[in-house]
């Protein structure tokens, strides 16, 4: 009598046939839902880390901001008119500098005794983080700050075709 190739396989293996044939029927139908469904989900966990990262940059240039608009404060002379400005302007350094102020220069920086020197003069070669200009048909410059003061400034030349609007239909 000679044993068929599932009852060789379940007696090799301590399975039984039946339990065999449930797993074989599971990863069958599994397999081609799977081979659907990962296609789709790539693209939508691309957007979703690509949505992270833009709200991360938008934070990250807000709290910049915030940090200017602080030292510009705190340059100016102390005096009572900006008091409650310059403690506001202390607590935002203090939230977003990576290392914090002295006690000491906290509190005078607050009361106005210290004031901190102006940082070296530019001006804003664009109106607004973000802003675009086309060089020509294949290079553009985004606006943002490119390097080490707090200027903004336009970027190096970014290659890419400009894209065309479609003709208009009759």
């Amino acid at each position: 009598m000679d044993k068929t190739e599932d009852e060789v396989h379940a007696s090799s293996s301590g399975a039984e046939p039946e339990r065999r044939s449930w797993f074989d029927r599971t990863v069958g139908i599994l397999v081609p839902i799977v081979r659907i469904l990962v296609p789709l989900a790539i693209p939508f966990v691309i957007w979703l880390i690509g949505t992270q990262i833009n709200h991360s940059l938008a934070t990250m240039d807000i709290e910049l901001r915030y940090v200017e608009l602080a030292v510009s404060i705190l340059t100016e002379d102390g005096n009572e008119a900006n008091q409650d400005l310059r403690g506001w302007a202390v607590e935002v350094l203090q939230e977003f500098a990576p290392i914090a102020l002295p006690s000491g220069a906290e509190q005078r920086l607050r009361g106005g005794e210290l004031v901190l020197p102006p940082s070296s003069s530019c001006t804003d070669e664009c109106s607004y983080y973000g802003q675009e200009r086309w060089l020509d048909d294949f290079h553009y410059q985004v606006c943002g700050n490119h390097d080490c003061d707090i200027c903004l400034e336009w970027s190096e030349p970014i290659y890419s075709p400009r894209n065309l609007e479609p003709p208009e239909s009759p």
